[in-house]
C-alpha cells in the first residue's frame, strides 16, 4: 500500500488504498468485477481504491486496455497514472484515459530544490493534471523544502519518506493511529 498524504485532508477520512496493477490484468475481462468484490468483501469501498498503471504500461495496446479501465471507473475505482513523465505516453493517449490521479515521478521531485528545469517540469505537470480533472500525486517526497514547493506549486497530494517509510502490517496500525490522532489536535 502507498500512503499517500493529501495537504488538504484534516477531515479524518480513511486513507485511500493505492494497488499497483500488472498491464495483465487489463486484459482480463473478469478484473473489475473481481476487485470490486475482493474490496467489498474485506469491507473497502471501491471508491477509496486507487489502481496504479504506469504511463508506459498504458502504451501497450491501448485499445484493448481502455475497456477495462473504463470498466474499473463505472465501478468508482480510481485510475492512477503511475511514474508520469518517464514513459511514453503522447497527448492523445492521455486525452483518452479516463484516470483520475496522475502521479508525478520521484526523479522530478528529488531535484526540485537545485534544478529550476525539474520544478518547472513538476509545476507544468500539476497544470496538466488539473486541467485535465485529475488529482496530482508527487512521488518521492524526502524533504520539507520538497513538500513546500510543491504546496506552493498547487500539487495535491504528495508521498514520500518524508511521510514514512514502507511498515509492515502491525506497524502500519499505530502508524495509522498516531495520524489519526495528529488530525485531531
Amino acid at each position: 500500500m502507498s500512503e499517500v498524504w493529501q495537504f488538504a485532508n484534516g477531515d479524518g477520512k480513511v486513507p485511500m488504498l493505492s494497488l499497483n496493477a500488472s498491464v495483465y490484468s487489463f486484459h482480463d475481462l473478469k478484473f473489475p468485477d473481481m476487485l470490486v468484490s475482493i474490496a467489498e468483501k474485506n469491507g473497502v469501498s471501491p471508491a477509496t481504491v486507487t489502481i496504479e498503471i504506469t504511463e508506459s504500461g498504458l502504451i501497450d495496446e491501448l485499445w484493448r486496455t481502455l475497456d477495462i479501465l473504463t470498466r474499473l471507473r463505472m465501478k468508482q475505482v480510481k485510475l492512477s497514472i503511475d511514474d508520469f513523465g518517464t514513459g511514453y505516453a503522447t497527448m492523445q493517449q492521455l486525452k483518452n484515459i479516463p484516470a483520475t490521479e496522475l502521479k508525478i515521478d520521484r526523479s522530478f521531485v528529488m531535484d526540485m530544490e537545485s534544478s529550476e528545469k525539474d520544478r518547472i517540469m513538476v509545476r507544468k505537470t500539476i497544470e496538466l493534471g488539473h486541467e485535465l480533472g485529475m488529482c496530482v500525486v508527487a512521488e518521492g517526497v524526502e524533504t520539507r523544502e520538497q513538500l513546500d514547493l510543491l504546496r506552493q506549486s498547487g500539487c495535491d497530494c504528495a508521498q514520500g519518506y518524508f511521510f514514512s517509510r514502507p511498515l509492515p502490517p502491525e506497524e502500519l496500525v499505530i502508524w495509522l493511529e498516531s495520524y489519526r490522532s495528529r488530525l485531531v489536535h
